[in-house]
């Protein structure tokens, strides 16, 4: 099943660029998610639907 399934990737430079594509986006998400630079717009966000019912 395996060796079915890889006989359909022969580009290999394709597949390479595809997975450094896909792994350079799942660390940017990382770094977006983690970054600590908004924390405070962040924490206002988070404190939105508290401060919804005082106004």
């Amino acid at each position: 099943m395996l060796s079915a399934g890889a006989k359909l990737f022969t580009d290999i430079p394709l597949t390479v660029v595809g997975m450094l594509i896909f792994v350079g986006f799942f660390v940017v998400a990382l770094v977006w998610t983690f970054h600590i630079r908004n924390s405070k717009f962040y924490q206002k966000l988070a404190e939105m639907p508290f401060k919804e019912g005082k106004e």
